[in-house]
């Protein structure tokens, strides 16, 4: 018979750090118990303490960071929360690679190490007057009971439970999927030499690394979509901008069918996005041709 694990973590109100940890634990031990308490009789009994104990000490399975001096900090001065020594310890094993691990790091487990430990992410107001920020963290604490709705933690908690199992798996998965295209983005772009266009003729995640291949020329990639048109997408600034190098003609903003078509001559033309970073046609050589009217 496979060994029980016991995941002690603490009682009542949960949060996305103490969610999440217990989600990476149950992807490396098969068969867990979880037992949610702050009774220290209880919890002396479990094979891993997360979030609860006064005791940061990775060797026996112990992943908290309340006590006195916390837990340590990353180079970047991001402070660990209970999520994130988890992951130091198991990230690499859960994904089986440490750079998925690591870009899985940067961009989930940093956030919610900061936001429990209190760390602003990004400084200044928003861009936005009256527009606040919403994430994984907010959406986790919306699942404990409403302050008139009782004090049912354990549902909440088993329901995030499962959404943070299926964001780690997709978020895992889709690393895998940019860093196995590495290769055809870098062979497209090298293709494309000083062109100002990059074709794939399939759809590949490009926007991580198309920047670090392209030609300082290049301004759109081309692309085939799920729907069977091709695409032409500008290029950001910066991985993460949504500042093209150079955005589409003003005058093509909005347009779509038949006036889209008469503005460019072009009887393959569908529509030009309002924000004017993406625009489609009916097949690859009107998709050439829109890119290149774009570019001049």
């Amino acid at each position: 018979m496979e060994t029980v694990i016991r995941i002690g973590t603490h009682d009542g109100v949960f949060h996305a750090d103490d969610v999440f940890a217990v989600a990476a634990l149950q992807r490396v031990f098969v068969n867990t118990i979880i037992v949610r308490s702050r009774n220290p009789e209880v919890l002396e009994k479990c094979g891993i303490l997360v979030d609860v104990g006064g005791v940061y000490d990775a060797d026996v399975n112990k992943f908290d960071h309340h006590q006195k001096g916390r837990a340590g900090e990353r180079p970047n001065g991001v402070l660990y929360s209970s999520f994130g020594l988890v992951w130091a310890k198991y990230g690499e094993h859960i994904c089986g690679s440490k750079e998925v691990a690591d870009v899985v790091d940067r961009r989930l487990v940093q956030h919610v190490d900061a936001i429990d430990n209190g760390q602003q992410l990004f400084e200044g107001p928003p861009r936005f007057h009256g527009c606040a920020q919403f994430n994984v963290s907010t959406f986790i604490s919306l699942m404990n009971p409403r302050y008139d709705e009782g004090s049912d933690y354990e549902s909440g908690f088993y329901a995030s439970l499962t959404l943070a199992d299926h964001i780690l798996d997709r978020l895992i998965e889709s690393i895998r999927g940019e860093i196995a295209a590495r290769e055809q983005v870098r062979q497209a772009c090298l293709a494309a030499g000083n062109s100002e266009v990059v074709v794939f003729h399939r759809f590949l995640p490009w926007q991580t690394s198309v920047l670090d291949f392209a030609s300082p020329n290049a301004k759109y990639v081309v692309f085939p979509s799920e729907a069977g048109t091709w695409m032409v997408q500008t290029i950001p600034i910066a991985p993460g901008s949504f500042t093209p190098r150079a955005p589409l003609p003003e005058a093509w903003g909005g347009l779509r069918d038949k006036e889209f078509r008469e503005t460019t001559g072009l009887s393959g033309a569908v529509f030009c996005h309002p924000g004017r970073f993406i625009m489609g046609a009916s097949d690859l050589p009107t998709a050439l041709q829109l890119a290149a009217m774009a570019s001049m």
